[in-house]
């Protein structure tokens, strides 16, 4: 597996999905918290290990046999 392929996977998905529904949930989150900051950082982090998962268990699929 090429790290840096999986890199620019990672961050492009990261910034093609930020918009939709994860965008809203941090706005509504920081909109309702006092510390919105704090609240962004655990969103953004929390979607960068659930995009991190994603790649690293598609790119895991590709080593399953052909059969």
């Amino acid at each position: 597996m090429n790290v840096g392929n999986s890199l620019v996977v990672c961050g492009a998905s990261f910034l093609a999905e930020l918009p939709y529904k994860t965008m809203r949930a941090t706005l509504m989150l920081s909109t309702r918290f006092r510390r919105r900051l704090p609240t962004w950082i655990g969103v953004s982090t929390g979607y960068l290990v659930h995009v991190g998962l994603a790649v690293t268990l598609g790119s895991e699929l590709s080593r399953l046999p052909d059969t």
